[in-house]
């Protein structure tokens, strides 16, 4: 949202405010500081998901083998009777099987609990320009932005790059870069959903003419 505001008020024609003239060489670096963090969020996230999808393989792995573990479960539970018969014989408390099962559960859940608790909700909050089909995309909007700024300000154009190091420039580039690949990964997913690229039926000629003499 911060990039967007700025890249609203950069493009803003007429007067602008003198406090955002003053500031002009600011505007550019920060933005770059801001992208820098979207990157990093944006990395963070492919990240997340991608570990959610191994988890949820993982899932399915476990239950495959549940399913073929039934002889264990029967083990299992010979085991935990066993051990209630022993713990019985040298504790002054009554124990049973079930009771060392609920222990079991009750660890079980409080780990359930620390994992629950491990997403703040600063974390969870998102916005519809989180979202994967949001046709609003923070790189797209900022160079379409700046290129229109140099095109039609050059003036203005300058006095918010001029004072870029060469760091920064390089930045800036890449920025540019990075939104391109944006937009060329929004048309793919866009020509995906359509159901893929769309080729318009073409009569078949059945006869040729290469421009010379016809054959006898």
């Amino acid at each position: 949202m911060c990039v967007l505001g700025l890249c609203t008020l950069i493009s803003s024609q007429g007067s602008r405010p003198q406090s955002l003239t003053e500031m002009a060489s600011q505007v550019v670096p920060s933005l770059l500081v801001l992208f820098d963090g979207l990157k990093r969020a944006y990395a963070y996230r492919a990240q997340d998901d991608e570990d959610s999808d191994d988890e949820e393989e993982e899932d399915d792995d476990y239950e495959g083998e549940v399913l073929d573990s039934d002889e264990d479960d029967v083990e299992g539970q010979d085991y935990l009777q066993r051990l209630a018969r022993q713990a019985k014989k040298e504790s002054p408390f009554p124990v049973t099987s079930a009771t060392i099962e609920d222990d079991q559960e009750d660890d079980d859940e409080d780990d359930e609990e620390d994992d629950d608790e491990e997403e703040t909700a600063l974390e969870s909050f998102t916005t519809p320009l989180d979202e994967e089909d949001c046709p609003v995309d923070e790189y797209m909007v900022f160079k379409e932005v700046m290129q229109a700024i140099q095109s039609t300000d050059p003036m203005w154009f300058n006095a918010l790059t001029s004072g870029l190091s060469g760091e920064q420039q390089k930045a800036l580039q890449e920025v540019y870069l990075l939104a391109d690949q944006r937009r060329a990964a929004a048309e793919s997913r866009r020509i995906e959903k359509s159901g893929g690229y769309v080729f318009q039926n073409q009569t078949v000629p059945t006869s040729f003419n290469f421009g010379g003499a016809p054959l006898c």
